[in-house]
């Protein structure tokens, strides 16, 4: 697929996880790396994985510009509109050490708490794609308030 019309890249993007995830076995081998430009549906990624993978579920931020220099995937228009999902050619692993940090899962929601921003408390493989497209869309300067958050309370990758 070809670079969807309106494409851009923001500032920065998020990858909901669990803490040191290797990746997938074909975002291994490909490689590949998704994220996504809205917090939101980070979460509901790093909630999937912690009903999967039962631990430490985060929250990762990456600026953009550290990955420049890497070749964008474009998949699918479900990822692409759905997930609002920026795919980088690199694997997990090596995207987390461009990463400027992490957050918990709860450091997150309590963000999102203090921003009345509400995200759903069951996420599943099964309704996940659902719950994406149920999620508020999140303007970016309020991103930027959530960025501005995040960078005080996170962790170091």
């Amino acid at each position: 697929m070809s670079k969807p019309e309106g494409f851009y890249l923001p500032e920065y993007v998020f990858r909901g996880t669990c803490l040191g995830y290797l990746g997938s076995a074909s975002s291994r081998s490909v490689p590949y790396t998704c994220t996504t430009r809205n917090p939101v549906k980070a979460v509901l990624f790093a909630k999937h994985c912690k009903l999967h993978y039962y631990h430490n579920p985060v929250i990762y931020i990456c600026k953009t510009k550290n990955l420049a220099h890497l070749p964008l995937l474009f998949a699918s228009r479900r990822m692409d509109e759905v997930e609002e999902a920026i795919t980088f050619k690199l694997t997990p692993t090596d995207f987390y050490s461009y990463c400027i940090g992490y957050l918990t899962l709860n450091d997150m929601m309590e963000i999102f708490k203090s921003l009345d921003i509400s995200v759903t408390a069951s996420v599943n493989l099964h309704n996940l794609t659902e719950k994406c497209e149920q999620s508020v869309v999140v303007e970016s300067n309020v991103i930027e308030i959530i960025v501005a958050q995040m960078i005080n309370l996170m962790k170091k990758s």
